[in-house]
Formats: structure tokens, C-alpha cells, sequence
């Protein structure tokens, strides 16, 4: 039973410590593993009053179990088919050429299988491609596609922060930006789809764990920033944000973005879209997309995995 109170003990400490302000990778990460830690409480409530005395105190354990996993169940129920959907189901079909495609994809640096992604683009056909981690080996495998891709901006890096972002559709506008640091490059380019104008940003923040960054805080700022740099320049334009976000869907971080912003999650009421790890069955949902209220989502999928630590997502959108 003394393994089963400190477990229970770990598990409350994990729901509760990321409410905190305290912005340290420990604490923080917690997070990620709200999902686990609702079940996790369950299971341990079930263990304590099956094998305890039933005292006091444990009646007490048990109680606190089960509210932390009520808790949780609140703060990520909205990404479950049981809550309502916060981005309209378009009734357009996927292929109509007035859609927006877009494949999103964290390649793992290290990743050599080139051809599998290049044939997922091909298969899958989007209209703008983000590839995260892209060194100079994935940028020269990538060139296969200029032809089809010819429009491109890019931050090529051999430390896991590069990026390439692939164009059918010709950018009207297109810059890198370094919102915190100027080792972490984001896209934004400015799309005109039949006449519908929408601004794209990529972003790849650096993730709170050990070897990275000790803290959250510029994770958090590069997506604040973003958020202030939509709400002051582009408050009328429609918007979408992708990308490795390091972040899971009901971080605080997303929801003051979503907040700032009024842009909406397609997740909401479809699916938590879990991206990593890759060939882990407990995957958590870090590759984020965000839009503008007055898109529709046609479609949005994960794909198998091609040998990165990330799946492809793949999300078409009715501008």
C-alpha cells in the first residue's frame, strides 16, 4: 500500500504543479501527460479502496484522486467528439481547387528516409508544405519538388531549428522572423487563394526539456509575440498558424493565443490528432493548427509514420 499512496501522491502532484506560474521543464511537462494522469487517478482510486483499511485518510487520498481526474477530464474533454466543434465542417470536397491543403511535418533532422516523405507529398498533393528540422541534406532532397513547389521560404539549419516552407501558390509576401532568439527562425507568408487573401505563419519554438532550454518562457513568447503581431497588423485578415508548437492543445500557452487572437482549434470536438512520439501508441498532441474563425475545415489527418519522432498532419481548410 505505501507504493500506492506515493504513486497516488506523484499523480496529484502531476496534475496540479503545471497550474502553477512556475515556467521550469519539470513542471511544465507535466502537461503533456494530463490525459495519462486523469486515467492514472481513476486506477489509483479504484487500487486504494479495493486494497486500503478504507481509514479516514484514505477516503481523503481517494477524494483528491478522483477531483484531479475530473479536473483533467475538463481541461481536455473539449478535444474529444464529445464536445461541440469549434471550426464549421465545410461541405465542400476535399479536392476542390478553392481549398487550402496543407502538410505539416516535424522531419526529425536525423531522418533519412527522403523518399517516403517526397511520396506522401506527392500522394497527399497539398497546396503549401512546412517542413521542420530541414538541414542542408533535407533541403537537397526536397529539390525534387521545385517544380512543383516553386515557391519557397526557408531557414536551413544543421541544429534541428531549420525550416522549409513549399508554395504551388505564389507568396505575395514571405519573411523569416526570429521572435526570441535568432537561432529560431518561424515562416509567415501571405497567400492570395481566389481571391481570398490568408497570412501563414510556421512556427518550431525550442521544447522545455533538458539539452534545450531549461524553461518555457521563450516557447511561450515566440507564441505571444506571434499572437501581438496578428492582433496589431493583421487583425482583419484571415490567419492560420501551423507547426512543432512543443506544446500540447490546452497548454495555458495555446489558450492565451486562442485568446488573444480569437482563432480557433480544429481539434476542438474532432480528436486530440496525437503527433508524438512517432512510434510510441501514448503519443501527445505538440503539432498545432490555429485559424481564423471564417475558415471551414474540409478535412485533417494524420499520416503513418515516415521515420521522424513526429507524424505528418495533414489539414485541408475552405478559405
Amino acid at each position: 500500500m505505501i507504493a500506492i499512496y506515493i504513486l497516488s501522491v506523484l499523480i496529484l502532484a502531476g496534475i496540479l504543479v503545471p497550474e502553477t506560474d512556475n515556467d521550469y521543464w519539470l513542471i511544465r511537462g507535466q502537461d503533456y501527460f494530463k490525459t495519462f494522469y486523469a486515467f492514472f487517478a481513476v486506477l489509483f482510486s479504484v487500487l486504494i479502496f479495493v486494497f486500503s483499511d478504507l481509514s479516514i485518510p484514505d477516503y481523503g487520498l481517494m477524494s483528491l484522486l478522483i477531483c484531479g481526474a475530473i479536473y483533467s477530464f475538463i481541461v481536455f474533454m473539449p478535444f474529444t467528439i464529445f464536445w461541440p466543434k469549434s471550426v464549421s465542417k465545410s461541405k465542400r470536397q476535399a479536392e476542390d481547387e478553392r481549398n487550402l491543403k496543407i502538410f505539416i511535418f516535424n522531419v526529425y533532422q536525423y531522418n533519412e528516409r527522403y523518399a517516403d516523405a517526397i511520396n506522401a507529398i506527392i500522394k497527399h498533393k497539398p497546396d503549401l508544405v512546412l517542413l521542420l528540422e530541414t538541414c542542408s541534406k533535407w533541403e537537397k532532397a526536397m529539390s525534387v519538388l521545385e517544380n512543383t513547389y516553386q515557391y519557397q521560404v526557408k531557414a536551413i539549419r544543421e541544429d534541428t531549428y531549420g525550416l522549409l516552407m513549399m508554395s504551388k501558390l505564389p507568396f505575395e509576401e514571405s519573411q523569416i522572423n526570429y521572435f526570441v532568439s535568432k537561432n529560431i527562425p518561424s515562416a509567415e507568408v501571405l497567400l492570395n487563394i481566389h481571391g481570398n487573401p490568408l497570412r501563414v505563419f510556421g512556427l518550431h519554438p525550442k521544447p522545455p526539456v533538458p539539452g534545450e532550454a531549461e524553461y518555457a518562457t521563450n516557447k511561450d513568447k515566440e507564441l505571444i509575440r506571434t499572437a501581438r503581431k496578428i492582433v496589431k497588423n493583421f487583425a482583419d485578415q484571415n490567419c492560420l498558424l501551423v507547426g512543432d508548437l512543443n506544446d500540447v492543445a490546452w497548454s495555458k500557452s495555446s489558450r492565451i493565443f486562442k485568446k488573444l487572437t480569437n482563432m480557433k482549434d480544429p481539434r476542438v470536438g474532432r480528436g486530440f490528432f496525437s503527433t508524438f512520439p512517432a512510434s510510441s501508441p501514448f503519443k501527445i498532441p505538440i503539432d498545432q493548427v490555429f485559424c481564423s474563425p471564417n475558415l471551414k475545415l474540409v478535412e485533417m489527418n494524420l499520416l503513418e509514420n515516415i521515420g521522424s519522432d513526429h507524424l505528418p498532419l495533414v489539414v485541408t481548410f475552405e478559405i
